[in-house]
C-alpha cells in the first residue's frame, strides 16, 4: 500500500458530506461508540485551533469524481458533523441522518461545547470563530490499495495500528464486523460456528474438511489463539470462494475494495454448484493428508501461496475427474518434491525456477498465480509415480 499526506479544511469536508462523497460506514467500521464528553473535548480543541490525529482515507474513483472511504477517524468526523448540525444558515449538514446507524448518535446533533465557561452550539458561535473554524485543516492520509502486494491481512492490521484514539478495537473485531457481507457470512458458516459464553462471543472451527485442511497452513498453525485462527481461516477461505465463482485470480486490492465499498461491488453468496466444487476439493485434500501424512507437511499444504495454487487448481480443473483419488494424491506428492527442489526437475528445470520465483516474490499478483498454476499442472502431468 502507498500513503499520501494531505489536509482537508472543514469547509471542504462539510461540502463532501453534503455531496455524500465520504463513506463513514464501510462494513468493518464500528457504530457510534464515542461518548458526548469525548465529542465535546475534540471539538473544543478544534475550535481552539489545536491539532488532532490524522484521519485515514481510501480514495476511490467514482465516475468523474473521487469518493472517500474512512479507514480510521470515523468518530472524529462523526463528532464534527454532529456539532455542525443542521441549524446554522450558510453552513450546515443537509443529510445528517444519512451518516448514523441509530437514534442515540442523532440525539447528539447540534450539541454544545464549553467555550470560556459557557455552553454554545455551532448555530450560536460567533462569526469570527466560525470563519477560523471553517479554515481549520484536518490532517488526512490517503491510502492507495492498488499495490499488487496489498493483502486483506495488511489492511486489517493497518486499521488496528492507526486506531490511536477513543475505544480500542481488536483485529478480530474487524473481521467479525465483515461478517455482515453475504459472501463473508456464508463462508464463515462453512467451517465455523459462533458460541456465547458469559455474554461474550467466541468462534469455533467445525470439525470438517475446510478446517482440517486450512489448519495445516503455517500462518494458521503459528497462531496460539483459537479466535485468531478462525479469523485467518475465514480470510483465506473467502479468497478461495471468490476464485471458485469466476476461476479468475484477483489481486487482493480488488477484493478489499469490494468489501470496503460493497454497494459498488456486492459480494453475493456462492451458488450450490460452486460450493460443490469447493467441498469436493477440500474433501479430497483431507483424505489425501490423512492417508499420506508426509503430503500434509509439504509446501503445497503448508505454505500459503503454494496452497492457494493447489486448491484453486483442484477447484478449476478436471483433475479430480481425470485421475483416481489415489493416483492424484501420489502425483501431487511427487510434484511437490520436484517443485520444492527435493527431486531432480529433469525437463521441468526452467518451469520449476519460474514456479519458485513466483512463490516467493509478489505472490498475490494474478500473473504470478497463473504461472504457478501452469507449472503445477505440468508437474502433475509429468510426475513419476
Amino acid at each position: 500500500m502507498k500513503y499520501a499526506n494531505r489536509e482537508m479544511k472543514i469547509d471542504q469536508i462539510i461540502g463532501y458530506f453534503n455531496e455524500k462523497k465520504i463513506n463513514l460506514i464501510p462494513p468493518f467500521q464500528r457504530g457510534s461508540v464515542w461518548t458526548i464528553a469525548l465529542r465535546r473535548k475534540l471539538i473544543e480543541n478544534m475550535v481552539k485551533a489545536r491539532p488532532i490525529p490524522a484521519v485515514f482515507l481510501y480514495k476511490q474513483d467514482a465516475g468523474a469524481q473521487f469518493n472517500y472511504n474512512i479507514l480510521d477517524g470515523k468518530q472524529r468526523l462523526e463528532s464534527l458533523i454532529l456539532f455542525v448540525g443542521n441549524r446554522r444558515t450558510g453552513m450546515k449538514l443537509s443529510n445528517l441522518e444519512h451518516y448514523f446507524y441509530g437514534k442515540p448518535a442523532r440525539e447528539h446533533a447540534n450539541f454544545e461545547i464549553d467555550l470560556n465557561g459557557k455552553g454554545v452550539t455551532f448555530e450560536k458561535l460567533d462569526d469570527s470563530l466560525v470563519r477560523s473554524f471553517r479554515e481549520y485543516a484536518i490532517p488526512t492520509i490517503e491510502i492507495d490499495l492498488d499495490d499488487e502486494e496489498a493483502s486483506f491481512d495488511e489492511v486489517v492490521d493497518l486499521f488496528i495500528d492507526i486506531n490511536q484514539q477513543g475505544v480500542k478495537v481488536s483485529r478480530f473485531d474487524v473481521v467479525k464486523a465483515l461478517g455482515n457481507d453475504p459472501l463473508f457470512k456464508q463462508v464463515f458458516s462453512l467451517f465455523a460456528v459462533k458460541e456465547l459464553k458469559k455474554r461474550s462471543a467466541y468462534y469455533r472451527a467445525r470439525a470438517n474438511s475446510y478446517s482440517y485442511v486450512l489448519q495445516r497452513l503455517n500462518i494458521i498453525k503459528r497462531l496460539p489463539d483459537k479466535n485468531s485462527q478462525v479469523d485467518r481461516m475465514w480470510e483465506r477461505l473467502t479468497e478461495i470462494a471468490l476464485f471458485a465463482r469466476t476461476y479468475q485470480h484477483r489481486a487482493p486490492a480488488e477484493i478489499l475494495k469490494a468489501f470496503i465499498n460493497p454497494a459498488k461491488d456486492k459480494n453475493k453468496k456462492l451458488k450450490e454448484y460452486e460450493l460443490v466444487r469447493m467441498r469436493r476439493a477440500f474433501g479430497f485434500l483431507e483424505a489425501a493428508y490423512r492417508s499420506n501424512p508426509a503430503l500434509a507437511e509439504t509446501k503445497l499444504a503448508t505454505d500459503q501461496p503454494q496452497f492457494y495454487t493447489l486448491i484453486t487448481t483442484l477447484v478449476s480443473t478436471d483433475l479430480l475427474d481425470t485421475y483416481s483419488d489415489e493416483e492424484l494424491r501420489k502425483r501431487i506428492f511427487a510434484a511437490s518434491q520436484v517443485l520444492d527442489g527435493e527431486e531432480s526437475p529433469g525437463k521441468l528445470k526452467r518451469d520449476v525456477s519460474e514456479y519458485q520465483a513466483a512463490a516467493t516474490k509478489q505472490t498475490t499478483h494474478p500473473a504470478r498465480r497463473e504461472t504457478r498454476q501452469r507449472v503445477l499442472l505440468r508437474a502433475l502431468k509429468e510426475a513419476k509415480i
